[in-house]
């Protein structure tokens, strides 16, 4: 109980500090072009149901309630950060977030929003030894969903200028790493070069199994 009450005192000393809440820049990174990509993708496709792993401080998670009015799933495995999350959140009636590995969280949402159309899943959940990526895809393709996933912090093939996260042999965030998903799943980048993007300049792939060409007439994206 005691260790409980401490998390919560951490969550609620990091939530009074504006600077910390920023961290990363901000929502997505601080990144114009990413959100300008995600509302894109939210017009476009009109997905029924947004699912994130990863939501730290609950930024990103924050502004997604704010973006989207249909049914929000989040969750994050650190105590610290998921007691802020959801803090965020408190005010939206349409988000959830959970204390949760990203994969157990996963195979518990699934059954939930199975047969209610076009899901965005937005993968963030990795971080030094914990790398559950390649697990979370395999999760959503078993699943058979109709799915947008767009993986944050990952290498954009021929621009540099965007960050990635790479934690050794194995364990770097490209298309190596994800390249036994089905070829169902098209792939796509930002079109956006990082010399004008704002931010952090994290990179990020998008990959969609809707089986048809919205995606390709996207202005903000590129197909592989």
């Amino acid at each position: 109980m005691l260790l409980g009450y401490g998390f919560a005192a951490a969550a609620e000393i990091d939530l009074a500090d504006t600077e910390l809440q920023r961290s990363w820049g901000g929502p997505m990174n601080g990144q114009e072009g990413r959100k300008g990509l995600v509302l894109e993708l939210l017009e476009a496709v009109k997905p029924s149901v947004l699912v994130e792993t990863g939501a730290y401080r609950g930024t990103t998670t924050e502004w997604f309630a704010s973006n989207f009015d249909g049914p929000i799933y989040s969750c994050d495995a650190n105590k610290r950060y998921y007691l802020q999350a959801r803090s965020k959140l408190a005010p939206f009636t349409n988000a959830k977030i959970y204390f949760s590995d990203s994969r157990a969280f996963l195979r518990n949402i699934i059954p939930e929003i199975q047969n209610k159309g076009i899901c965005i899943f937005y993968l963030d959940a990795h971080w030094l030894e914990n790398l559950p990526l390649v697990d979370e895809l395999n999760i959503i393709h078993h699943s058979k969903i109709p799915a947008i996933i767009i993986i944050d912090d990952f290498e954009v093939p021929d621009d540099n200028g965007y960050g990635f996260d790479n934690y050794g042999e194995n364990k770097k965030l490209c298309l190596d790493l994800i390249s036994p998903m089905p070829i169902e799943f098209k792939i796509f980048f930002p079109s956006l070069s990082s010399k004008n993007e704002t931010g952090e300049r994290r990179g990020c792939c998008v990959l969609s199994n809707i089986g048809d060409d919205v995606l390709e007439n996207l202005p903000s994206l590129r197909k592989l």
